[in-house]
């Protein structure tokens, strides 16, 4: 076995995204920070993104079918909250006198928050993804729900708004 410190990453060694998972995150954070008014939703976005950044580095989106490959899980994230930035603009253009009005920066929210579970349900090592025992007994949503939750728990964020979220 080759030393982490000799260069070796095992992580190599598996499918990786076409894209630099780096440059992903830093436009997924920049997007957080340009369409989420400032407050306790953006905190609660940027704190997700910030303590968890290494796994979303390397995570897949799913043991097989879409995204199963190194940096999958962010690809995805992006490539959904982009949709939802397109989308929401449309719908607001399309839409002005919607009651209540469009809260893009809860849709971009939901939209980069959306797998966050996925964290805690998938295990990825060098020989591949697996199911962790919460992931396979309880799922993605619900862990993500408990993740938002407990993060929230740190941040001053109205009830209300972060209802909304848990239901995106």
């Amino acid at each position: 076995e080759i030393p982490a410190a000799d260069g070796f990453d095992p992580m190599m060694m598996l499918p990786q995204s076409r894209f630099n998972p780096q440059a992903m995150l830093d436009e997924l954070v920049q997007l957080a920070h340009n369409e989420i008014p400032a407050g306790g939703l953006r905190q609660l976005v940027e704190t997700l993104l910030t303590t968890h950044r290494e796994q979303l580095l390397r995570f897949p989106a799913a043991k097989w079918h879409h995204h199963a490959f190194v940096g999958g899980l962010l690809e995805h994230t992006l490539s959904m909250a982009r949709t939802c930035v397109y989308l929401a603009d449309k719908y607001a253009q399309k839409y002005p006198d919607m009651q209540p009005p469009l809260d893009k920066g809860l849709v971009v929210a939901g939209a980069i928050l959306h797998d966050i579970g996925k964290l805690q349900e998938l295990d990825q090592q060098p020989t591949g993804t697996e199911y962790t025992a919460p992931g396979a007994m309880i799922g993605h949503l619900l862990l993500g729900r408990d993740m938002v939750r407990q993060a929230a728990s740190g941040i001053k964020i109205d009830a209300d708004t972060l209802l909304r979220l848990e239901h995106l």
